[in-house]
């Protein structure tokens, strides 16, 4: 395997088990996931506290540094769900006078349908009681439910900890139980229009 650093980024190239050069791409592409929260955190709160106008204490701070986070799970997620329509779909699409625009309503979204909402759903789990990033970027007006949570937990409520895991769990089963609902929807009545 050899590397080399190109603009910042680490390009690996090399041969996999079977013998065969592979670019190392889907290593890389991994690579943000075993960045620990709090590391995100204090890049992001480093990266953003001294500029004027200020990002820092803002919910948007929030949403970057979440996105930046859970990128990487919910791109491999989306990908296999992309990866499993095959190319001779969309072409068989646009022979039949389809455009680009058509051809993805028609045949590429009620076909991944089912995965980006399992996707968008990671996601949301996953940020949800996301602690490490949150630690460094919250403030009073911009709490999370995680930081809220261990706010009551150290301040010695335990009833309100209590209480506030089972809404945030009552919360999560919900939103599991209807994208579930939706994806088997999406998936039957994809089924059912081809049949």
């Amino acid at each position: 395997m050899q590397r080399f650093r190109a603009g910042g980024a680490v390009v690996c190239w090399g041969s996999n088990s079977s013998g065969q050069l592979g670019d190392g791409t889907t290593t890389n592409r991994a690579q943000p996931v075993a960045v620990p929260g709090l590391v995100v955190g204090v890049a992001y709160l480093w990266a953003w506290i001294g500029i004027p106008g200020g990002l820092y204490g803002t919910i948007w701070i929030l949403a970057l540094a979440f996105i930046a986070r859970f990128m990487p799970d919910t791109v491999k997620a989306l990908s296999t769900s992309f990866l499993q329509i095959h190319r001779e779909l969309e072409e068989a699409a646009w022979v039949c006078g389809k455009g680009m625009l058509g051809t993805i309503r028609t045949i590429v979204l009620p076909l991944a349908r089912p995965g980006v909402i399992a996707s968008m759903t990671l996601l949301f789990v996953l940020a949800i009681r996301e602690l490490g990033s949150s630690l460094f970027l919250y403030t009073s007006n911009t709490m999370v439910m995680s930081v809220l949570l261990l706010d009551y937990y150290e301040g010695g409520n335990l009833g309100k900890t209590a209480a506030f895991s089972v809404v945030q769990t009552v919360l999560l089963g919900v939103l599991i139980g209807g994208a579930n609902w939706l994806s088997r929807g999406a998936a039957q009545g994809s089924v059912a229009r081809a049949g």
